[in-house]
């Protein structure tokens, strides 16, 4: 078994949302890895050939070309003797009896073969009209697999080269965030330096909002004069962690406590940038990272609350750097956790931590950390699906936690 390199390119599967249309899948066993390109599986007819649509591999067989066995390998590591699911194309058969197919490792059609392929640089996209379903999507990731230098294209992307010489601000390597610079100049010079040599690209995710400014919520650079004084002519301000064990015995969660109506919390946390019924929502700042921060009620009181984090990454990995750096805060204020874990529900990258991040967004890994005080419940989640990765902070007061239930499921009959 080959050892997976990282599926940076697996972003940009966020636009891979396959039409679920009433097309029939084939289940099938493979029984042989032909090349890249193709495979043999077992259907109810027999042994049977399958050429994958859309894509095309390096020769592996007469004409030898670079990087064929490499692909050859990378497809065995993702469908040797597994079940899959075949949707045969509109044309079915190409010149050489082989059947055409999308293959899928689930019968969800959340992780095709062939996008995997051209994401991870194994192969480029060829387009034979009239299998043409999906033409835009591989374009798209060849296209951000060729920018990253993945596979095959490695020595040809601009945001491969090494860019730790001396005179420049920082790597243009996708392994930063805010957390690596101290003040905000030093992150606006990085963001600038990498956007001049990468085409404009952020790709280090600094400039969240887009504004040109990167990383706002850092410190700019500390006035020395000021910084003299400031320790004899302040008073030190009252903050969550300077409160005294009476005044967090008096809130659940920031300023609030369970039970509360909404215009208590608003008293307490200002006007919310969005309202329901039920929910109260506020745009925050934790730890560097941009999150929702959402309240919800339950026959008017609240009930629980939590975060939800809106970091977008070319990297996957590095929302679990985020989640590791949130675990740790949230350790270092309730103390050790009740449960605190992985969950695999799939292993196809199990023990291959560089493509831990892939296997969250497809649904296949879940990180998760749980709380439990005399009053609330706290969840920390990192999980995903369909290529979507979701980072939240869940906080539940648990004397209205089967309340909630109860309405939740209430509301889902009202529904049938």
């Amino acid at each position: 078994m080959i050892k997976k390199s990282s599926l940076l390119a697996f972003s940009l599967l966020l636009t891979l949302t396959f039409t679920l249309t009433a097309t029939e899948l084939k289940q099938a066993e493979v029984v042989g890895v032909i090349d890249g390109e193709s495979i043999e599986v077992r259907l109810e007819g027999g042994p049977t050939k399958v050429r994958y649509i859309g894509i095309d591999t390096p020769e592996t067989q007469g004409e030898v070309e670079p990087y064929g066995e490499k692909a050859t390998e990378y497809n065995k590591a993702l469908v040797k003797d597994k079940i899959v699911w075949l949707e045969i194309g509109e044309e079915a058969r190409d010149k050489y009896g082989r059947l055409l197919a999308y293959v899928y490792l689930d019968p969800a059609k959340e992780s095709m073969v062939n996008a995997i392929l051209v994401a991870q640089g194994y192969a480029e996209t060829l387009h034979i009209p009239p299998n043409s379903k999906y033409k835009e999507v591989f374009s798209e990731l060849e296209s951000t697999a060729r920018e990253l230098g993945l596979g095959q294209w490695e020595s040809s992307s601009p945001g491969r080269r090494t860019q730790e010489t001396e005179g420049q601000p920082c790597t243009c390597k996708e392994d930063l965030d805010c957390s690596d610079f101290d003040t905000q100049q030093e992150a606006q010079k990085c963001f600038e330096y990498c956007q001049e040599e990468l085409d404009k690209r952020d790709v280090h995710s600094l400039d969240r909002n887009k504004d040109g400014v990167a990383c706002e919520s850092l410190p700019s650079k500390p006035d020395k004069k000021k910084e003299e004084t400031v320790e004899t002519e302040q008073e030190p301000a009252t903050s969550e962690s300077s409160k005294t064990p009476e005044q967090e015995s008096e809130t659940n969660f920031r300023n609030t406590s369970w039970g509360m109506s909404r215009e208590e919390v608003i008293n307490r946390e200002g006007e919310p940038s969005d309202r329901t019924e039920k929910t109260i929502v506020y745009k925050e700042t934790v730890a560097g990272i941009d999150a929702t921060l959402g309240y919800q009620f339950v026959e008017g009181k609240l009930a629980s609350s939590g975060y939800v984090f809106q970091s977008t990454y070319i990297n996957l990995n590095n929302h679990i750097d985020d989640y590791k750096k949130i675990n740790k805060l949230l350790i270092d204020k309730y103390g050790e956790p009740v449960l605190n874990e992985e969950v695999w529900k799939n292993d196809l990258f199990r023990g291959s931590s560089e493509d831990y991040g892939s296997a969250i967004s497809m649904g296949h890994l879940i990180y998760r950390t749980k709380w439990k005080m005399e009053e609330t419940e706290v969840w920390h989640i990192l999980s995903g699906e369909a290529y979507e990765i979701t980072h939240a902070i869940r906080y539940q007061g648990l004397e209205f936690k089967e309340m909630q239930e109860e309405e939740k499921k209430t509301e889902d009959k009202s529904k049938l």
